[in-house]
């Protein structure tokens, strides 16, 4: 299942109130895919940092899931479309063209 995808999905699987131990009993193994990729991770690995965590919607679950997605999930890194290409080395930074 793709990022996108899963708010929709937790809407309909789960009643709300769920507590974080309901949600990896239930669909723990469920598979978030990166784009691009052949990579997964699953609602169980998401939710770990959340032990004993209570969602009150399905909004609140996603929001958790995608905090924890890692940099796989993530599109081009350091990608800006307002300013130069980021230099090669050191991250982001363009001082030619700083916005404030």
């Amino acid at each position: 299942m793709r990022p996108n995808e899963l708010e929709p999905y937790l809407g309909f699987a789960l009643d709300y109130p769920v507590d974080a131990d309901d949600v990896r009993r239930r669909l723990g193994l469920v598979e978030v895919s990166a784009p691009g990729v052949d990579a997964t991770t699953t609602i169980d690995d998401l939710l770990r940092p959340a032990d004993g965590a209570t969602f009150d919607s399905a909004t609140a679950l996603y929001e958790q899931l995608v905090c924890n997605l890692d940099e796989r999930h993530v599109g081009r890194k350091f990608y800006d479309d307002r300013g130069g290409q980021a230099a090669s080395t050191g991250g982001p930074r363009d001082e030619r063209n700083t916005s404030f």
